[in-house]
């Protein structure tokens, strides 16, 4: 009902190259103590499957390449806090991981600090 503009949609926005490990840490930090909306550039990995054709025997190699997204996520932890010691041992997490909403995908997802090339706070 009542709808309001906001003259600047960021708190705070960084971008490479100025970007590494500790300051997307101290973001995040940041957006997980005000539980805010975070938007990201994310690049996933690439990645090489390889299956047997249980009917053929043949070989069959999937590949998939890596693909750059912008992501916004909300419900923002490190993964560390949230996920069982079993799924952190399995992906060896650590604390430079995030377990988020994302409304892309419109699931829980886990992200890394090191794929990140663009972070913004939302001021939503």
């Amino acid at each position: 009902e009542s709808i309001v503009i906001k003259n600047d949609p960021f708190i705070l926005k960084e971008k490479s190259p100025d970007l590494g490990l500790e300051t997307i840490r101290n973001i995040l930090n940041l957006a997980i103590k005000n539980n805010r909306y975070v938007r990201i550039r994310y690049t996933r990995a690439a990645w090489t499957e390889t299956i047997i054709d249980e009917y053929t025997g043949e070989i069959i190699t999937n590949i998939t390449d890596a693909e750059e997204s912008v992501r916004t996520i909300n419900d923002v932890h490190l993964s560390v806090d949230v996920l069982d010691d079993d799924h952190i041992s399995r992906y060896n997490l650590n604390e430079n991981y995030i377990t988020a909403y994302c409304n892309r995908r419109e699931a829980q997802r886990t992200f890394r600090f090191d794929r990140i090339s663009e972070i913004e706070i939302l001021n939503i």
